[in-house]
């Protein structure tokens, strides 16, 4: 049986990884949140499990190890191809400064690392489980370069473009917001701050996720205005 594996690349040197817009209008959203704080979401079945492999390499030439890390990518790329479906996509490149030889005696050793974003398409046939399994067989099928190690981090499910829900979350905070303005009366005001946040995607079960932005809403009385002024 195929599966369908998508990966999504960004470099980072020094453990400083940046993605540009992967959680903001990309196809993809990373922005996940274990936890919700507003009362107004969507609930979708999710079509991926994604998690981050992070392929690290000490060396004491940084030409080696961004050689090593490079071909442990491609290596990477060839067997996910293995599987039928790749999306490759590179993010911001990061660079900090390089440690320097502080005695005579001293090696200093280069620490390089970039992550990838495996995105694993979830059919009938499949769920959270196996998609953990078949990714953590691709990786072990990898013969890795000398010095360079792969560590797997955590999965979760996602949805492909959880922008595209943004238009339908705010009609649903529009018509809560309404509602509370209605309750309160003429007697105040009710403000409302972060709908231009991203879309956060939070894990509901095994095969849902949870759409929604984290606003925040205030309240504002005459009363209190008037004794302010």
């Amino acid at each position: 049986m195929k599966t369908k594996i998508c990966i999504l690349l960004g470099i980072s040197l020094f453990v400083q990884v940046a993605f540009a817009g992967l959680s903001r209008g990309g196809r993809y959203s990373y922005n996940y949140q274990p936890n919700r704080n507003s009362d107004i979401y969507l609930v979708k079945k999710a079509e991926y499990v994604s998690s981050t492999l992070t392929i690290n390499c000490k060396e004491k030439e940084l030409k080696d190890c961004l050689n090593a890390v490079r071909l442990t990518r491609q290596l990477l790329i060839k067997q996910a191809e293995k599987v039928d479906f790749i999306i490759i996509k590179q993010g911001i490149i990061n660079v900090s400064k390089l440690s320097t030889k502080v005695f005579s005696s001293y090696a200093p050793s280069i620490s390089t690392e970039m992550q990838l974003i495996v995105l694993y398409k979830l059919t009938d046939k499949t769920d959270l489980y196996s998609a953990v399994w078949e990714i953590k067989e691709m990786v072990d099928s990898v013969n890795l370069p000398d010095k360079t190690s792969i560590s797997i981090g955590n999965a979760n499910l996602t949805i492909e473009n959880p922008e595209g829900y943004r238009k339908k979350l705010l009609q649903k905070i529009g018509e809560d917001v309404n509602l509370i303005g209605q309750s309160i009366g003429t007697n105040g005001k009710v403000r409302i701050s972060g709908l231009d946040k991203p879309i956060s995607v939070r894990q509901r079960n095994n095969e849902e996720i949870e759409l929604f932005i984290d606003y925040s809403l205030s309240f504002e009385s005459d009363v209190e205005n008037e004794r302010a002024e």
